[in-house]
């Protein structure tokens, strides 16, 4: 991507409602308390802990989401948990 000119920023994150939202392809390991992985890679597999979030459009039935209803709507499974509760 690089000799194509395309900018590679890392890690690529942003703050969603006191959490910090990281963006990548392949879910990261490990992840800080009060973080949220959106990645692909997996397909149609589950995410792999509470804090990942498999937005791959196998998981998404092949619609587009908005980021904002789809963030919303894992923090709100996620229940009472606030940023960096234990069991996260």
């Amino acid at each position: 991507m690089l000799e194509r000119g395309w900018k590679v920023v890392r890690p690529f994150e942003a703050s969603y409602h006191r959490w910090t939202v990281r963006f990548s392809h392949r879910p990261v390991h490990p992840l800080q308390p009060g973080t949220i992985n959106v990645h692909g890679h997996l397909h149609q597999r589950p995410a792999q802990t509470v804090q990942h979030l498999n937005a791959s459009v196998e998981r998404l039935d092949y619609r587009p989401r908005k980021l904002g209803h789809l963030l919303s709507e894992f923090i709100a499974q996620l229940g009472n948990q606030q940023p960096g509760a234990p069991g996260q």
